[in-house]
């Protein structure tokens, strides 16, 4: 039977590194737990609703305006407004 004292530098490393994995694997699994405990379940519209999207939007946020009349017929080319009329 050898004793620590008697063991080769292959043989102690090996210890070494192996109580390193123990550590390791124990970390990773931890870390594995927690992502379980803290990833969300349910998504918050569940709860309170779909939003209305057209009352989240302001019509106004400084010097932006919504312009809603005339989005259809806007051309910027002055070639394709002659091609067109």
């Amino acid at each position: 039977m050898q004793t620590k004292d008697h063991l080769q530098p292959a043989q102690l490393a090996i210890q070494q590194i192996s109580l390193q994995h123990v550590w390791i694997s124990i970390f990773m699994l931890c870390c594995f737990l927690v992502t379980l405990f803290i990833t969300p379940r349910t998504t918050w519209f569940e709860h309170i609703g779909s939003p209305q999207m057209s009352e989240i939007i302001p019509h106004k946020f400084g010097d932006w305006v919504e312009v809603t009349e005339g989005l259809g017929s806007t051309v910027i080319d002055p070639e394709q407004q002659y091609a067109i009329n």
